[in-house]
This record gives C-alpha cells, structure tokens and sequence, in this order.
C-alpha cells in the first residue's frame, strides 16, 4: 500500500514561485505614506465612516482607522482610500 502525503497548496504555490495574490486570492495592499491605502483583490466594504472602514478580502477583514477617510474610487478588483491613516488591522 502506498503513502500519500497530501500537499499543502502554500507551501506548492511558494515551491513554484506562484503569485500568492493571483492563486489564493490574497488581498494586495500599497500604501503612500499615511495618506492612502490602495486595496487589490477586496470583496467589499462592511463599514464606512470618516474615522473608520473595515474592507472584506477572501481571508480576513482589514480595518483601516483615521481621520477624514473617503474612498477615491472603488471597482470590482481595486479601491484607493485616502485621508489621514492612523492604524491598519487585520481581524479574523
């Protein structure tokens, strides 16, 4: 009888040098100082204020605090927030 080992798909997608964004459909996130977050591969947004937004991506949330936050423009696979960044959290 044979072993198999079951392969994990990380550790294949890291051995093949994939991009994680593209195969697991990690969010990718720039930011330019902190003044403006740019958010790839998001799957929306659950709260907005000026003081706080909270993006889905496929994993996780991620909660953006500040001051005077608006999103600059949002599209299906993108969106720019811009204002005064305080605090970015990742929450389950």
């Amino acid at each position: 009888m044979k072993n198999h080992k079951k392969i994990n798909p990380e550790n294949l997608i890291e051995t093949l040098e994939l991009p994680k964004d593209l195969i697991l459909g990690m969010p990718v996130i720039s930011l330019t100082g902190n003044c403006e977050i740019l958010i790839e591969n998001h799957r929306g947004i659950t709260d907005y204020s000026e003081h706080q937004m909270i993006v889905l991506s496929k994993e996780f949330r991620i909660q953006i605090d500040g001051e005077c936050l608006n999103v600059e423009y949002y599209t299906g696979e993108s969106m720019k927030i811009r204002g005064q960044i305080h605090q970015i959290t990742f929450l389950p």
